[in-house]
């Protein structure tokens, strides 16, 4: 109850993936999207659900995507093993977003252009979210993309923790689960802006909105991603090192080393 936060919804990941892009969801979870299903999830979270990631490739009705989208639900491809045509229909059907590009999802080939292409090839692009750790993808991936997608690109952590009796295991720089599998990132946001800078070649600027402006384009949020007159006040702030010194929530303001 004495907890300050900054909660801005849900992302349902799951549980209506590709078993064949599974990553570290468990399979036996797994199934074809439901509309009543997800009503079901809607009413349950009582207007906190903001975005569903799913693999358009199991979509057998539209009314899904109709439904979501009336609700202002963003709908997010990810964990899919789409071919590229299904990727330009669903990108043009109401999928406006993409999970963790290149992960859980087929590999870029000259021969078989799969849902990357069809990221790359839509227009408008959808908005992209990608890992920034350098593990999950390399940096010359990422600046590659930077340059197909532009202002679509943003940065998001993927991060997992261990719990007990939990599936992810800290492996030193990532999570990876019993068998090796890669799994959620250790990354903070404020290390993807770093990466974006000493790693990528971004300027500052560009990182920043990457972590913020254009994710909160995406969920349409207008009091969010920018400091301008009129929005909320939700900032931080951080040193040289990229490590934060002074958060601003509202009329709260917390610093590092008080």
């Amino acid at each position: 109850p004495n907890r300050l936060g900054n909660f801005l919804g849900i992302h349902l990941e799951g549980p209506y993936l590709s078993p064949a892009r599974k990553g570290a969801h468990p399979e036996q979870q797994l199934r074809k999207p439901s509309l009543d299903e997800i009503k079901r999830w809607v009413e349950i979270g009582h207007g906190t659900l903001r975005m569903i990631t799913l693999a358009p490739e199991l979509i057998e009705s539209v009314d899904i995507l109709d439904y979501l989208s009336q609700i202002g639900v963003v709908v997010s491809a990810g964990h899919s093993d789409a071919s590229y045509e299904q990727g330009i229909r669903y990108f043009n059907r109401g999928i406006s977003a993409v999970t963790h590009l290149f992960n859980a999802m087929p590999p870029l080939h000259h021969r078989q252009p799969g849902l990357i292409s069809s990221v790359f090839d839509s227009q408008p692009s959808p908005y992209t979210s990608i890992i920034a750790d350098g593990i999950h993808v390399n940096f010359v991936m990422i600046r590659i993309a930077k340059k197909i997608l532009g202002e679509r690109l943003f940065f998001i952590t993927d991060a997992v923790t261990e719990t007990e009796g939990g599936i992810h295991y800290f492996a030193g720089d990532r999570y990876n689960l019993a068998d090796g599998t890669l799994s959620g990132s250790c990354l903070r946001l404020i290390d993807a802006v770093k990466n974006g800078v000493q790693k990528i070649g971004f300027s500052l600027e560009e990182s920043l909105k990457m972590a913020s402006t254009i994710p909160a384009q995406l969920i349409k949020n207008g009091d969010y991603g920018e400091l301008r007159v009129g929005k909320k006040i939700n900032a931080f702030g951080f040193d040289d090192g990229f490590e934060p010194q002074i958060t601003i929530l509202g009329d709260w303001v917390f610093k590092a080393n008080p």
